[in-house]
């Protein structure tokens, strides 16, 4: 794939998932610099970077924000947002709170397979199936 890369670092933090959503959490990459957003082993991040994975890997696991360059124009795709967005989409009933608490995961997304979220239909091309 074509360097669409904008710098903005998001895709360098780690994800977990709340009620089948990708959430966004304050803990960066252990090679990330946060001041300059970028990556201080990005030539072997793949052979030192625990998690690090490939544009078309964080695609399909939605690793990637919706104002990525990458998947701004894939037809269906919904990325990671953050826990005060997901709690604003949670707003209701003690039930919804609750039932969001025991369906968190702590396992970052980039430990997870497509097969462990419930996004069956999204190929990661926007056609669905």
């Amino acid at each position: 794939m074509k360097d669409k890369c904008n710098k903005c670092g998001k895709c360098c933090y780690m994800k977990i998932m709340v009620v089948y959503t990708p959430v966004f959490t304050d803990q960066h990459c252990q090679y990330f610099n946060p001041k300059t957003k970028l990556c201080s082993v990005f030539e072997d991040r793949f052979k030192v970077g625990v998690g690090c994975l490939t544009t078309d890997q964080a695609i399909e696991i939605r690793a990637l924000p919706n104002e990525c360059p990458y998947v701004k124009d894939i037809k269906g795709y919904d990325g990671p947002i953050s826990l005060y967005e997901k709690k604003k989409r949670l707003t209701g009933s003690g039930q919804e709170t609750q039932l969001a608490e025991n369906r968190s995961s702590k396992m970052p997304l980039s430990a997870m397979k497509k097969e462990d979220h419930d996004e069956e239909d999204f190929d990661g091309t926007g056609g669905g199936g």
